[in-house]
C-alpha cells in the first residue's frame, strides 16, 4: 500500500485547508482551536498550487487577518534548536510591518502565533499546549500584550488517541491521520468530511506524492538531529556529533537543506558550516 501523507506536512496543510475554496474549513479549524467565532477571514499570503518541487519556499508561511487580529500558522513537522528562532523572526517582520503609519501604536492588531508542532523536546511530553508571551518575571506583567505564541504539541493527541482511544480534540487529531482512521472520526461532520476527501485527493495526486517524499522527510529529520547532536525527545541513538566523519555529513547535510529551500542562515546553525564553505557547497 502507498504512504499516506497527512496534513502534518505543511503541504498537504495548505493545499487542503488554506486555499481560497476551502477558507470554510479553514475559518472553521480556526474558531475551535482559538475557542472563538471569526466574523471575517482573509489569507495575506495566497497558497499557490504545487507544480514542482521549487514551489515550496512559496508556501511555508500562512498569515491570516481576521476582524481584529493577524494570525500566523506555522506547521512544524520537524523541530531543531533554532526553529523557534526562525518562526519568531517571521512573526517580528509581521508585526513590524503592521504598524500604523501615523505611528499610533494602539490601532495594532493582536498578532497570534500559532505553531502546530511535532517531534517536540521530551520535557514537554505532557504538555498539549504552551502559551508564550512577552513577560517580566518580578509582577508577571506583559511587556507586549498584543503578542501571543501558540505551541500545540501535536504528539500529545496522536499519544492520548493511541493509548487510551480518546477522540478528543479532533479538530487537532485529524491533522495526524490518513486512510481509514481519517474516514472514521470525520464521517458525521460535514467539514471534517471535506477536509478528509481533500486529503485523500492529494494523496491520490502524483504530483503532490512525488514532492512529499517520506524517505527525504525522515533523513532531514535524522541529519538534522546527527549534526547537531540533539537527542532530547527523539529515540533513534544519535550521538554527540562528534563522531567520524561528521564534517561530511553535515556538507550532506546542508546539500540536502538547500534542495529543499531552507534559509541558508538555519542550514549554518543547524551543521555548523561557514559562510566560504556554503558559498562553495552551492557553486559546485
Amino acid at each position: 500500500m502507498a504512504k499516506q501523507y497527512s496534513a502534518r506536512y505543511d503541504v498537504i496543510f495548505q493545499q487542503s485547508i488554506c486555499t481560497e475554496e476551502n477558507l470554510d474549513i479553514l475559518k472553521w479549524f480556526l474558531e475551535h482551536l482559538l475557542k472563538k467565532e471569526i466574523k471575517s477571514l482573509k489569507v495575506l499570503t495566497p497558497i499557490l498550487p504545487i507544480n514542482n518541487r521549487h514551489e515550496r519556499n512559496k508556501t511555508v508561511d500562512i498569515l491570516l487577518e481576521t476582524e481584529t487580529e493577524r494570525i500566523n500558522v506555522e506547521v512544524n513537522n520537524i523541530y531543531y534548536k533554532s526553529l523557534f528562532i526562525r518562526n519568531f523572526a517571521y512573526l517580528g517582520a509581521s508585526y513590524n510591518a503592521a504598524a500604523p503609519k501615523n505611528k499610533d501604536y494602539t490601532l495594532m492588531p493582536a498578532f497570534i502565533q500559532i505553531n502546530l508542532s511535532w517531534n517536540l523536546p521530551a520535557i514537554y511530553k505532557d504538555d498539549p499546549l504552551l502559551v508564550f508571551q512577552v513577560k517580566e518575571d518580578i509582577h508577571n506583567s506583559c511587556f507586549v500584550e498584543n503578542l501571543k505564541i501558540l505551541v500545540y504539541n501535536m504528539d500529545y493527541y496522536k499519544r492520548m488517541y493511541y493509548n487510551k482511544n480518546e477522540v478528543t480534540d479532533k479538530y487537532l487529531l485529524m491533522l495526524d491521520l490518513t486512510g481509514n482512521e481519517l474516514k472514521k472520526i470525520c464521517k458525521g461532520d460535514a467539514i471534517m468530511e471535506k477536509f478528509q476527501k481533500n486529503v485523500d485527493r492529494l494523496n491520490a495526486d502524483a504530483d503532490v506524492v512525488h514532492f512529499l517524499s517520506a524517505e527525504e522527510e525522515e533523513e532531514i529529520l535524522k541529519n538534522t538531529f546527527k549534526s547537531e547532536g540533539f537527542n532530547e525527545g527523539f529515540n533513534d541513538g544519535f550521538n554527540d556529533g562528534k563522531a567520524e566523519g561528521q564534517k561530511e555529513r553535515n556538507i550532506q547535510i546542508a546539500k540536502n537543506l538547500l534542495e529543499e529551500g531552507v534559509d541558508e542562515a538555519i542550514i549554518m546553525t543547524a551543521t555548523g558550516l561557514t559562510k566560504e564553505e556554503m558559498i562553495n557547497l552551492k557553486n559546485k
